[in-house]
């Protein structure tokens, strides 16, 4: 038998390939830079060719990593739907890298139909940072926040994200008045880090000229809501996000105005990946979810405001 280097290096490889960064990839797969950096020059003993070029610090494939990344993803693939068919008779398993707020505020409410309708399949939620990179080695899916298909891999859009003010009730009955969009002007207002533009394209959107008074910046969704029900100020957020914070009285959206947000959460995977029934079956039940959950928020068009 051909004697193949070990399977992590492959995986190391494959990783700094897709991040460009070891530090990156390194956080993707819980390894030391130092551990990652010999993995990837274990498989450059093995082929006796340089994979990468190092320069200024940066990870920049050679010609033959290149050909050696095409060839060596889809086998890994291959691989990973492999040893799906020999584990323990009856059941599948499926590893879904997702965010935490959508996994928290959207995905398990809903998880136990999926799980009365495949009751021998698990689902584990992988909410690590940047599940695209791990794709197919460590997650066999993901569901991402994104603004466009992603070029090389499976992509659908779940469904179309609205944009809304919420804040606590507090705020709502003794702060400066919230009666209108404008008034967002007194206000701090806070945004998710990594989705700025979301308080600029709802600003334009309502025709709002005025800047709030103080813009907060948070790192995770669940804090940024939290933040807001303790009265920190006024949350621009997907209208998926808030359901449980309305429904228990802690939030209460200040004015009925909603926008289509340019940005939305997409299910991705790797283009060979749907033949395997596993994601077969999570990606059918998932967009069934998506397609009851936007008729069911559906507005009369004079509640919504067009995009520009």
């Amino acid at each position: 038998m051909r004697r193949l280097p070990p399977l992590g290096a492959l995986e190391a490889f494959v990783a700094v390939a897709e991040r460009q960064s070891l530090k990156q990839a390194s956080a993707d797969l819980s390894l030391s830079p130092s551990a990652l950096s010999r993995r990837v020059q274990a498989l450059e003993s093995h082929v006796g060719r340089k994979v990468f070029d190092r320069a200024g610090g940066e990870f920049r494939l050679t010609d033959p990593g290149r050909r050696l990344l095409d060839e060596v993803s889809p086998v890994l693939e291959t691989l990973g739907r492999a040893l799906d068919t020999v584990r323990a008779e009856g059941a599948e398993s499926l590893s879904v890298g997702v965010m935490p707020a959508f996994a928290n505020a959207w995905l398990l409410p809903r998880l136990s139909r999926f799980r009365a309708r495949h009751p021998n399949m698990e689902v584990a939620l992988d909410t690590a940072p940047s599940p695209l990179s791990r794709l197919p080695t460590s997650v066999d899916a993901a569901i991402m926040i994104s603004g466009q298909p992603e070029a090389g891999l499976y992509s659908r859009r779940l469904c179309q994200q609205r944009v809304v003010a919420v804040c606590s009730p507090g705020l709502l009955a003794s702060g400066p008045p919230l009666r209108a969009p404008a008034d967002l002007a007194q206000h701090t207002v806070m945004v998710h880090r990594r989705m700025p533009e979301l308080l600029d394209v709802w600003l334009e959107a309502l025709g709002v000229r005025a800047r709030p008074v103080r813009v907060e910046h948070y790192d995770s969704g669940p804090l940024l809501l939290e933040a807001a029900s303790l009265g920190l100020g006024v949350a621009i957020a997907f209208d998926t996000m808030v359901p449980s914070f309305l429904n228990g009285g802690r939030l209460v959206r200040p004015f009925e105005e909603t926008i289509d947000s340019p940005l939305n959460y997409w299910f991705f995977c790797r283009q060979t990946a749907l033949g395997s029934r596993p994601i077969r079956r999570f990606h059918d039940w998932l967009f069934e979810e998506a397609s009851a959950h936007e008729m069911s928020h559906t507005r009369p068009d004079a509640s919504r405001i067009p995009k520009g």
